[in-house]
């Protein structure tokens, strides 16, 4: 079955999308630099209403969330308490592997309380993911209760099932930390590296300027990696170097360096007739990008 929105998953998509918008128009900044179209829609499918399954939003990191994830927590949480789901039908193609989230220990931990949860479930004759659910597995491993107390207070612990399986999930993650409480995760969710090899690279089709978006679909286009470049990838990178910065209302910046590097500006149009400048790539800058992704 396709994955898709349910009208009321698009409705809290779309409220996302505007909320976003207001956070990039305050800090005079692209919309996607605060959270991506992908990010926005795995928290329709996850709906976190605390940071622990926030963090495991697809391209979702810690600085993200301590940016803005309270606002956007805020707004799911207000949507869920009047909307009911379905939100989506079906499985994201984009789903992100929780094991990236955490760390090696933690993924350790998380796999015996898998085991357990099985047992449990097993015993009582009910289905796992019902009893608990894969998030708030992963929240035990982030904050690491040990006791009853802290443990009814994190999202996705029910009163129907918790007696069923507490103490003894309490139990494994005293046991396995030896009672010392640490981080299991990651503070920045790390990204796979996007890499060509010189053979695909020479396929890429250059052009007089393009935009960020126009070379990461080219370089998808070419590649056979797994893993997918993305327009934020590419200014990061740019950034990265201090080849330009946003400027405020809706300019940009090309430093000297971002000039001979090859980046160019134009002004253009929003449907509401607002003045922005966007950031072109010459075909020079172009094969210097390319260069970048190149598996050495």
């Amino acid at each position: 079955m396709s994955f898709t929105l349910t009208e009321t998953g698009l409705e809290l998509y779309n409220q996302l999308k505007a909320l976003r918008a207001d956070i990039a128009k305050e800090e005079v900044i692209p919309v996607y630099y605060v959270f991506s179209n992908t990010a926005l829609m795995d928290m329709v499918v996850k709906q976190p209403i605390d940071e622990a399954t926030f963090l495991t939003c697809e391209k979702v990191g810690q600085k993200g969330y301590d940016r803005y994830g309270e606002r956007f927590i805020y707004l799911i949480r207000q949507f869920t308490l009047t909307h009911k789901g379905p939100y989506y039908k079906g499985t994201p193609d984009y789903s992100k592997s929780y094991h990236s989230f955490l760390t090696e220990e933690g993924r350790r931990l998380l796999e015996q309380l898998k085991i357990s949860r099985l047992s449990i479930a097993a015993v009582h004759d009910v289905e796992p993911t019902i009893m608990v659910n894969d998030q708030t597995l992963i929240s035990f491993v982030v904050l690491l209760p040990y006791s009853r107390e802290e443990m009814v207070r994190i999202y996705g612990v029910t009163k129907d099932y918790r007696d069923l399986y507490m103490d003894t999930f309490i139990k494994i993650i005293y046991n396995f930390t030896h009672g010392f409480k640490k981080r299991l995760y990651h503070l920045d969710m790390p990204r796979p590296r996007f890499t060509l090899t010189k053979e695909e690279a020479s396929h890429f089709r250059y052009q007089e300027k393009m935009t960020a978006t126009n070379i990461a679909k080219e370089l998808n286009r070419i590649a056979s990696s797994e893993i997918t470049c993305s327009a934020t990838d590419i200014t990061k990178l740019v950034k990265k170097y201090d080849y330009y910065k946003n400027g405020f209302d809706n300019t940009v910046i090309i430093s000297d360096v971002g000039k001979a590097f090859g980046l160019l500006k134009e002004s253009r149009l929003t449907k509401n007739n607002e003045h922005y400048e966007m950031v072109l790539y010459s075909k020079e800058a172009q094969n210097k990008i390319v260069q970048w992704f190149i598996d050495q």
